[in-house]
């Protein structure tokens, strides 16, 4: 299989999180010494998402006053505090048509990925080892019928440290994730004051990028925007729940690298098949739910 070419699409998110322009980066905006830098107490922010801290009764936090780049930096201090975090939303690169959905946690993640005409595809990651599961549009997008009737109902396993793979291992690291929000802008300037579901917030706008920053409760990161050519949203949502990341049952996994030293080729052997060749967001081997 040809990894290389399935992940255009989390390439294209990491691209509109960091904020790329086409020029070089000149502004790097200042690191908190450390993760429980935020002027504001973050301990509470798996609750302050939710609709009942969206009731106009939290006190402003004074955010919003401060410069553009102390607003960012306070904002990705916040956000890396908290133990996880859901990215979730549709861009468009290159007149294409991407949905997202992952779940990052402590040492990995989970979501889908969906790309119209292309079909979809599970991931797990979990330290270094990535395991993503397509469906067999996917597979047949890029591997031909071959591919798709030799991996139906498997998990292809890879490692992140394969630099092909380096958009899956930025976008399900929280720490790396939120140091690059904007980090490759090369400006920043102070937007409007807006709302995201129903929240409020202040808008950070970078090169081509936007990201919308909490203004009451905990400065939190609630929505990234795309303003180039890249069109679409990514919403930061339950923060501080509980990710369980486990990896797939080992008869149902192929080793591409193993597979592609034994054979020579990218076409690999007879593995066998599986009675799962589920296709939906459920994967049952990961799960979220609200901390203790």
């Amino acid at each position: 299989m040809r990894l290389k070419s399935a992940l255009v699409a989390c390439t294209a998110a990491v691209i509109l999180v960091s904020g790329c322009s086409s020029g070089s980066s000149s502004l790097k905006p200042k690191q908190s010494s450390s993760d429980g830098a935020a002027s504001t107490d973050a301990s509470a922010a798996s609750s302050t998402d939710t609709a009942s801290s969206t009731n106009g009764s939290d006190k402003g936090n004074g955010i919003a006053a401060k410069p553009v780049k102390e607003i960012l930096r306070l904002s990705q201090a916040a956000a890396k505090q908290q133990s996880s975090v859901r990215m979730k939303g549709t861009i468009e690169p290159s007149g294409s048509r991407v949905t997202l959905d992952i779940h990052i946690g402590h040492d990995g993640g989970v979501g889908t990925v969906n790309e119209s005409g292309k079909g979809g595809f599970q991931f797990v990651r979990q330290g270094s080892s990535i395991f993503i599961k397509g469906d067999e549009e996917f597979f047949r997008s890029f591997g031909g019928q071959s591919a798709a009737t030799l991996l139906r109902g498997k998990w292809i396993k890879s490692s992140v440290t394969d630099p092909r793979l380096k958009s899956f291992a930025d976008l399900t690291d929280r720490q790396k994730l939120f140091n690059s929000v904007l980090g490759r802008s090369s400006s920043l300037t102070k937007g409007a004051k807006t709302s995201v579901r129903g929240r409020p917030a202040i808008e950070v706008r970078g090169d081509n990028t936007a990201v919308l920053v909490a203004t009451s409760g905990t400065p939190l990161p609630l929505q990234i925007r795309s303003q180039g050519s890249t069109t679409g949203a990514l919403d930061l949502t339950e923060y501080g729940r509980t990710v369980t990341i486990k990896a797939p049952p080992a008869d149902q996994v192929v080793d591409v690298d193993k597979l592609r030293s034994s054979t020579g080729t990218d076409s690999g052997t007879d593995t066998g098949t599986s009675s799962d060749s589920g296709t939906g967001s459920d994967s049952g081997y990961f799960s979220s739910t609200h901390s203790a």
